[in-house]
């Protein structure tokens, strides 16, 4: 039984791998067929366009271009061969990283076949590289009023509106991505972010939660899950997304400062310091956590002295001694920390002579 069970499975695979292997025979027989077809009929325009757009569809980009050449020689005016020309140049100077070119090219092909949804798209990418992205859009707009499901395009259209500081519009691109794919993870992480930039952390975490669901490993996903944690006050998480993204970005700045913010509100500034510390190792010359490492050291001092004075107000003289040896660890020459520190010392040796007259201590202090 388990026999026929693998049997089944591996069936799938090997079909669709013959099918593959089919196909890709299949289209380099036509290919041949039509070079024949060109070779004994050069002057058969049908011949050269459908050669050139077999070899348009293996990405034979440059043998392309010379069959729609040839097929306008012998037909002028056809526009389908004039579209697919122009549409292949524009795919060579995109690859040659001669966007302008390129974006000229794409234009030329819509020009003789405005539903071209391709060249719309090659446009929008080609107006992108060369940082016009009013025309990106625009042209991105254009493709997606004819592939109204292209999950990515919509995507991609918020990710260019953000960047105009359109954050109305990008979020219905987002909404819109969203309904062609409910799993889209950059528009899921696209739409985390402007929740929290806005303090909306419960539709920020809804975001996320599905993301990291969809990608366990998108650290990006548990920092800010961290982040919005941390903003709601639930420390424990908040710590626990921290340590897991720490663990994939371990030299993230933003994360670390961040972490360090939700380990002082946490009360834990030992940690809080050494994560600011390792900000500046990263980058020494970051003059926000500087100035941030000054402000939790001063906090830090401030609660230890004032949680060591209220153990001696209450005689608890080992938990002031805990308190300002911390503050002394942190900075040894603190006169006050020092002051109380022998305050507290002297505390705890007259309360061990004290317990020892009195027959409850054995050794006098």
């Amino acid at each position: 039984m388990s026999k026929d069970i693998m049997s089944r499975k591996l069936i799938w695979p090997m079909l669709v791998i013959a099918l593959v292997l089919c196909t890709a025979l299949l289209q380099s027989g036509r290919i041949e067929e039509y070079q024949k077809a060109v070779k004994s009929a050069p002057e058969n325009a049908d011949n050269h366009y459908n050669l050139g757009v077999l070899y348009l569809q293996e990405n034979m980009i440059a043998e392309a271009l010379a069959e729609f050449k040839a097929t306008l020689k012998i037909k002028k005016n056809d526009k389908d061969a004039a579209n697919l020309m122009h549409f292949a140049q524009g795919l060579l100077r995109f690859q040659e990283k001669k966007y302008k070119d390129a974006a000229k090219s794409f234009e030329k092909a819509i020009s003789y076949a405005p539903q071209d949804k391709d060249s719309m798209r090659k446009l929008f990418m080609s107006y992108y590289h060369l940082k016009e992205l009013d025309k990106a859009i625009k042209y991105l707009g254009k493709y997606l009023e004819l592939s109204p499901g292209d999950a990515e395009g919509h995507c991609n259209l918020g990710m260019m509106l953000n960047e105009q500081d359109d954050s109305e519009q990008a979020i219905v691109s987002f909404k819109a991505c969203l309904e062609q794919d409910p799993n889209y993870v950059r528009a899921l992480m696209a739409l985390a972010k402007h929740h929290l930039q806005n303090q909306e952390f419960s539709e920020s975490k809804g975001y996320l939660l599905k993301a990291l669901k969809l990608s366990p490993g998108d650290a990006a996903a548990m920092k800010y899950l961290a982040m919005c944690y941390q903003k709601e006050g639930d420390l424990l998480n908040a710590k626990k997304y921290y340590e897991k993204a720490l663990a994939k970005m371990p030299e993230d700045t933003n994360l670390l400062y961040n972490y360090a913010l939700a380990l002082e509100d946490n009360y834990e500034y030992d940690k809080a310091l050494k994560m600011q510390a390792r900000v500046l190792e990263l980058d020494s010359g970051d003059t926000q956590m500087q100035n941030a490492r000054a402000r939790t050291m001063t906090a830090a001092i401030d609660h230890n002295t004032s949680e060591g004075q209220d153990h001696l107000i209450n005689s608890n003289y080992l938990g002031a001694l805990k308190a300002f040896e911390k503050i002394l660890r942190w900075e040894s020459g603190h006169k006050v920390a020092k002051q109380l520190q022998e305050k507290a010392k002297q505390g705890l040796a007259a309360e061990v002579a004290r317990l020892y007259r009195s027959g409850q201590a054995n050794v006098a202090a």
